[in-house]
């Protein structure tokens, strides 16, 4: 799901001039250490969904708002697969450990426009990233369906 959804948000975010201003924007990004799990695993990487957002500086806040949120749970679910006997791939877990990303969003966060506009577009486009992921899960969902036969 990440996979379907990660690369496309990411690449659109690179080409934000306001993802920039975030603090180490190119260190935030995880796609490649999704596609290095994804290889370990000897999974197939997804194709990539399209993905468009309105183009200004609430809408980087909105998506970086997801993905560090993301990242949050992924250190969580990460602390999970330690305590397990399981020897899986963690690059994209792990991704950021070490790091004060979240504090240094929320710093970021706190110097923009905080104006009713500007949160409601930070909103849409947090929601556009939510609602990909869940139509991604809900395709992924049926298709195994499909596949094993069961509704």
């Amino acid at each position: 799901m990440h996979a379907e959804i990660l690369p496309a948000v990411e690449g659109w975010l690179l080409l934000s001039r306001d993802f920039a201003t975030v603090p180490d924007s190119r260190e935030r990004l995880r796609t490649d250490a999704l596609r290095r799990d994804l290889s370990d695993l000897k999974l197939p990487i997804p194709a990539t969904r399209d993905m468009s957002f309105l183009n200004d500086e609430s809408s980087v806040a909105g998506i970086c708002y997801v993905l560090e949120g993301s990242r949050l749970g992924a250190a969580y679910l990460c602390s999970l697969l330690g305590k397990s006997d399981a020897s899986l791939p963690t690059a994209f877990l792990r991704h950021g450990t070490g790091h004060s990303h979240w504090k240094t969003f929320l710093g970021w966060l706190t110097e923009q426009d905080c104006s009713g506009s500007a949160i409601e577009r930070a909103v849409i486009s947090a929601r556009q990233v939510f609602d990909s992921y869940l139509k991604a899960l809900l395709e992924q969902d049926n298709n195994r369906m499909r596949v094993f036969g069961t509704s």
